[in-house]
């Protein structure tokens, strides 16, 4: 019995640590520090409980944490791109790469990230800013 419960625990121990080297990377980094509001509302917004910081990202369904993951590289482009000069934003992509390649190759294999992808029928944000976009111009018209 007790052999079982040590190897549950080197289990979850184990599988919380397979990211935590790119995400303490990312979270290191000048521009994630920067965007990290906004990027981390968008991902939020977008996927209902997403938190790339929290254990499983915050979302226990693989399939729901994955898109969550695309939503969040997407939205994280955005706002780094927004906020952060040339040198910072390399940085930045590279690390993002990372974390984004690494849940590729482990958790969501299946469900892969995908450019624009939507979460339980969200807008997505290049779509929501096209629409911004185009509003504010409407508006200057008048």
């Amino acid at each position: 019995m007790c052999k079982i419960a040590l190897c549950t625990l080197a289990l979850l121990v184990l599988v919380s640590a397979v990211y935590s080297d790119e995400l303490s990377d990312l979270k290191a980094n000048a521009c994630y520090v920067k965007a990290k509001a906004d990027g981390s509302k968008c991902a939020a917004d977008k996927q209902s409980g997403f938190d790339i910081e929290k254990d499983k990202a915050g979302v226990d369904d693989v399939k729901h944490r994955c898109c969550g993951v695309s939503v969040f590289y997407d939205c994280f482009l955005v706002y780094s791109k927004a906020k952060c000069d040339a040198t910072e934003l390399l940085e930045f992509d590279t690390k993002l790469d990372a974390l984004r390649k690494k849940y590729n190759d482990g958790d969501c294999k299946a469900d892969q990230y995908k450019p624009e992808q939507t979460c339980s029928g969200a807008l997505t944000v290049v779509h929501s800013t096209i629409i911004v976009t185009v509003l504010v111009s409407m508006v200057k018209l008048f």
